[in-house]
């Protein structure tokens, strides 16, 4: 029994356990939170418990006080919870930035939005109104978590009271359980590793209070201490968990469920056992009903995917190189097959254009290619063969200006776009599509039409954070091709593209959420950003749904296009040059605009795919940086505190110091072949090296007086002072050279010895 004691307190007294059992409190509350589903995106909750768990065990061993140490971790929390809420150093693509004044603007970028979010929380709460952005749920549920954990690790760690820790933990792990209807195994779970953590905490601080004061203890404490515990453990784990169950009638009534649900399942077994073998399922063939297009009522319902074919098209344009014939590889661009536009955003969703039939259709004749096409177009014919039967709206690029037999154009009111329509599979149509350069929508006039201006209209409840944020990005853009560009920069480089993203609540704006809230989204919410926010900074734009691109058949010599490249894009209106597209979506490669033969600067780096920086204001861009390099320092202070100062486990005082130097000379004097006997005291193994050492002055005289002061820390009664660990540290500095020299030569006399006794074996065997 005492043995099984001893092994029991070398096995619970590690550390390990301590680190095990936190574990398991950490893991327990972050699996209850998500489960809990408060929010859709609670990264940055889950990611602040693990944080500050983290920083509570640099804090509990650094040499900060109780009082620097609450309020450093108060201000680091309020700092992580900003972080984190405004994905402002965990964002996507933000570490990816080429060059470092990039990266900056970039963070630039992502603490105006966050500030954005927090005026409108102020202004919220000083009004009396609901605060409906969840992001002020998010920080608050996140900076709470890192003060939870950092306390708990404090009061493990550094003041030896771990229900102290515990119990402001439970209560929100309980209260979080009691309002999400969880089931208790996770409460019960944290319980029982509570239970067991308080009571290895109170044993290993009397333990070394015990120690301290030099008080004898019976070896079999800790086995009897630990079995305790275990018992107390496990009856608290089964009460937690028992009576919820007995005390309520949903516990009945779930015991009752149970039953049920056995009876039922051993009586379907046996009916399927005796009743035959059910007919396997049908396959779905891979041609749909009908074709299936997003849905841009709602923005976020889920947009049609999948590899059934929709329909192939044939173009009068070259096709691309086959890859066997070894040719330099040249990317097609991907034509947008618009099928719909959309012009009245509603807050929820859009309102499809208003068309007209046109009054004559011609049928379809090669367009002749002379003046007749506008500056900025050329033709395109199209064929397509669809492989369901349509809604009645067909497709066509851009700009649809013929139509074959069987079907027709429409008129969108009141701008007069044309849109195909028709109940036909096989039809063929004439497009001018936009070929126009970078530098002619630079140039394009801003005087708009009348009847274009139906497509600045916004409704008046959209949040004034969006306008805010569209004015930031745009301020020093001085055409509207460059207001659009980099608003489709600011999409693609910020948000996250996710086919899972669910619809957004009913009573908010859908834009709004995604743009400051969930901050992911597909295409719907994409194109829907950027022609709100382009409206907002006075550019005409509007959305429009249908395929984009394909895969190349050689065999049938057309584009297959499949439910999966169904698509919401934006159309962008310049005076002179009809609409074009864009492509906020970073699911989707962006257009690449032709330049002209002589481009400035700024024109090569939109060709390339680059765009200036957005540029705030002088004052919010000192304000941003500075507060932005405030908590990088803030972070780099951190991590000089607690690698230089050392953790206290290093620095239980002066006397783990000068062990330290110590041993780290004993070690290089092992290297070099000193190893000495385990038995020998310190003096003992001078005496025996002293003679070896003797030709190194300065590195044996180093050795003595860092011997007498590590003796005098390690068993004198009279304490070492700061002089003396700074010595011991110059000392073991100056002998480096020495030991160098030491470890060198020792080398050559082993390598010199060894070659002599292979020299004398040799010299034997040949007079043998």
């Amino acid at each position: 029994m005492e043995r099984l004691g001893r092994l029991l307190y070398r096995i619970f007294g590690s550390s390990w356990v301590t680190l095990l059992l936190v574990g398991a409190i950490v893991i327990n509350f972050a699996s209850s939170i998500h489960a809990s589903e408060w929010v859709q995106d609670d990264q940055p909750i889950i990611a602040n418990i693990y944080l500050g768990t983290l920083f509570g065990w640099l804090l509990a061993k650094s040499r900060f006080s109780g009082f620097f140490s609450s309020i450093y971790g108060l201000v680091i929390a309020t700092f992580s919870a900003a972080m984190g809420t405004g994905q402002i150093l965990l964002g996507l693509n933000v570490w990816s930035q080429p060059g470092w004044m990039a990266f900056i603007l970039n963070l630039n970028q992502r603490f105006s939005l966050f500030s954005l979010r927090v005026s409108s929380w102020t202004t919220a709460i000083q009004t009396n109104q609901n605060v409906n952005d969840v992001g002020f749920f998010i920080f608050l549920a996140a900076w709470i978590a890192w003060v939870l954990f950092a306390w708990l690790i404090w009061c493990v760690s550094r003041l030896r009271r771990a229900l102290i820790g515990i119990l402001p933990l439970a209560f929100f792990l309980g209260l979080n359980v009691y309002l999400s209807r969880q089931d208790t195994a996770a409460f019960s779970g944290m319980i029982v590793a509570s239970v067991l953590l308080a009571a290895r905490t109170a044993f290993l601080e009397r333990h070394e209070d015990w120690i301290r004061r030099k008080t004898d203890y019976p070896e079999g404490l800790g086995f009897d201490w630990g079995t305790s515990a275990l018992i107390a453990a496990a009856v608290i784990g089964i009460l937690a968990t028992v009576i919820p169950i007995l005390g309520t009638p949903e516990g009945w009534q779930s015991i009752r469920d149970y039953l049920n649900s056995f009876r039922k399942t051993s009586e379907s077994t046996a009916e399927q056992l005796f009743s035959g073998v059910k007919p396997p399922a049908i396959e779905e063939g891979n041609i749909p009903a009908a074709i299936r297009l997003p849905d841009l009522s709602e923005i976020g319902i889920p947009i049609p995917q999948g590899s059934r074919v929709v329909m192939w098209v044939m173009l009068s344009e070259p096709p691309p190189m086959p890859p066997e014939m070894g040719l330099p590889e040249v990317v097609t661009p991907a034509h947008y097959y618009r099928s719909s536009v959309f012009s009245q955003y509603t807050g929820r969703g859009w309102e499809a254009i208003p068309s007209v039939d046109q009054a004559s259709v011609p049928s379809l004749e090669p367009i002749p290619n002379d003046n007749s096409v506008p500056i900025g177009r050329e033709n395109l014919v199209q064929k397509y063969e669809l492989a369901a039967q349509g809604t009645g709206a067909l497709f066509g690029v851009n700009y649809p200006v013929k139509v074959s037999e069987g079907a027709s154009l429409r008129i969108t009111v009141p701008d007069a776009s044309t849109l195909v329509q028709g109940k036909v599979k096989v039809y063929e149509v004439a497009s001018w599509i936009s070929k126009a350069t970078v530098q002619q929508m630079r140039n394009a006039p801003v005087d708009y039409p009348l009847e274009i201006q139906e497509y600045l209209h916004l409704p008046d409840k959209l949040p004034a954070r969006v306008r805010d944020l569209s004015i930031r990005i745009v301020r020093n853009a001085k055409t509207p091709f460059d207001k659009a560009f980099l608003i489709q920069q600011y999409l693609r480089e910020n948000y996250r593209y996710d086919l899972e993203t669910p619809k957004a609540d009913l009573q908010r704006d859908t834009v709004d959420v995604f743009l400051f809230e969930s901050r992911r989204g597909f295409c719907s919410h994409f194109a829907s950003a950027m022609a709100v926010m382009l409206r907002a900074a006075g550019v005409p734009s509007r959305v429009a749904v249908g395929y984009v691109g394909g895969s190349y058949d050689e065999r049938r010599n057309a584009w297959q296009v499949t439910e999966s490249f169904s698509h919401a894009w934006v159309e962008v209106y310049f005076p002179g040059l009809g609409w074009i597209e864009f492509e906020p979506t970073p699911g989707r490669a962006a257009i690449d605009y032709p330049s002209e033969t002589q481009t400035t600067d700024s024109n090569e780096a939109v060709k390339e795919g680059g765009a200036k920086p957005i540029a705030l204001p002088l004052l919010n861009q000192i304000r941003n940086l500075l507060f932005l390099l405030g908590g990088l320092l803030l972070l780099v202070f951190v991590l000089w505190v607690l690698w230089f100062w050392q953790p206290a486990k290093w620095q239980k005082g002066k006397q783990m110091q000068i062990r330290r130097v110590y041993l780290l000379l004993r070690w290089g004097l092992a290297i070099a072949g000193l190893r000495g006997d385990p038995s020998m005291t310190p003096y003992e193994y001078n005496l025996h090296y002293a003679q070896v050492l003797i030709p190194y002055p300065v590195l044996y005289q180093s050795l003595v007086q860092v011997t007498d002061i590590y003796l005098q820390a390690e068993y004198s009664a009279n304490p070492i002072n700061r002089e003396q660990v700074t010595l011991a540290g110059r000392l073991l500095r100056q002998s480096c050279v020495n030991l160098i020299g030491f470890w060198i030569r020792s080398s050559l006399r082993h390598f010199s010895v060894k070659h002599q006794k292979k020299s004398s074996r040799i010299l034997d065997s040949g007079r043998q």
